[in-house]
């Protein structure tokens, strides 16, 4: 099949109060569409960047190249917008280069993951939802099997979120009125990037959303945080392994992760960010460190550091910068797909 230069389009998500990356329930009965009915859309993991599947996240749009087309363009870029509950429409989240999957292919994975650990997550955080039409893992998972949704293949690295959303404007959608977008299964193809350039690889929930409330979470909710926290620490250990540190330890006297490299010895405190913002992340995430690091009877480790699931916002970093600056020396850590990266702070022998 022949193929051309990227295609853009703009598609609708459904509202998300936590980044796109798992669901909330936050339209469940609010609206005549998929997502009000079940309580979800497919589409609120595909910012998602934690949970892959052989390196790749793999993301819904309601939009699907025509099977019979010909000249298919080489790569889509995918620029996501949702309705806020205030009715203002706001870019939230792009695809730089994503590719749609074939019928074939589609039945290929919807197969392969029938009975996996991937839909098996999925299946938990909405049953821990607490979904009328949901009342359990086994009825969410029948749900995401029956209605397999998953479309589009996306390399990690080129899944962004816009930290914080920014309102959607005509200049964005050829000088359309954004308040006239408002369908989900009708995409809109653009002419040029939203704003005239791609933005930064930010990754974080809206600002607004969760900074100032108290986080609880049910017993389900803490089963599902607990597996999430699981896939995390296998991963990041994994690295330190593949980098060359020795004497890694999970787990050991509460410390998620210990560690020796270079001859210094190392203090990791993991935080997925499910449900919270990463500012709560980082916050939470500093006092265990202190506490496991300077507690009476506690062993100090060389140097301190914080790794979490999702791209902290820079102004997390500037945070963290200031503490260094003040004499406590917290390094960052954060995981996109396989890879491994840190905010450079200090003097840290694996940043």
């Amino acid at each position: 099949m022949e193929t051309h230069t990227m295609q853009l389009l703009l598609q609708r998500l459904c509202w998300n109060s936590r980044g796109w990356r798992e669901p909330t329930g936050d339209v469940y009965g609010k609206e005549k569409s998929y997502p009000g009915k079940n309580g979800f859309g497919h589409e609120e993991w595909n910012l998602n960047t934690a949970d892959l599947i052989d390196g790749n996240v793999y993301g819904y749009t309601y939009y699907n190249p025509p099977a019979k087309r010909k000249n298919l363009p080489a790569a889509y870029g995918i620029y996501f917008f949702a309705v806020s509950p205030t009715k203002d429409r706001l870019l939230v989240g792009a695809y730089r280069r994503a590719s749609f999957l074939d019928e074939a292919e589609r039945r290929e994975l919807r197969n392969r993951l029938d009975g996996s650990d991937y839909l098996d997550r999925r299946a938990k955080e909405l049953a821990a939802l607490n979904l009328p039409n949901l009342k359990s893992e086994q009825d969410a998972l029948q749900l995401l099997l029956k209605d397999f949704a998953l479309n589009v293949r996306i390399n990690p690295e080129d899944v962004v979120s816009f930290c914080p959303p920014r309102p959607l404007v005509a200049s964005d959608i050829g000088g359309r009125d954004p308040d006239k977008i408002n369908r989900y299964r009708t995409p809109v193809f653009l002419e040029a990037v939203p704003g005239g350039a791609a933005p930064a690889p930010v990754v974080d929930a809206p600002k607004n959303l969760l900074e100032n409330d108290y986080l609880r979470f049910t017993p389900a909710q803490h089963h599902v945080i607990e597996r999430r926290h699981n896939l995390l620490s296998n991963r990041f250990r994994a690295w330190l392994s593949k980098v060359g540190a020795t004497g890694i330890t999970a787990e050991s006297d509460c410390v998620d992760v210990w560690c020796t490299y270079s001859g210094c010895s190392c203090l990791f405190e993991l935080k997925t960010c499910y449900g919270m913002s990463t500012i709560h992340a980082v916050r939470e995430a500093i006092g265990q460190v202190l506490e496991y690091a300077f507690y009476p009877g506690r062993t100090e480790p060389e140097h301190l550091a914080i790794v979490l699931d999702a791209r902290p916002a820079d102004t997390d970093i500037e945070w963290l910068r200031r503490l260094h600056g003040a004499g406590l020396k917290i390094e960052i850590f954060w995981l996109i797909g396989e890879h491994v990266y840190s905010a450079g702070l200090g003097v840290h022998p694996l940043s």
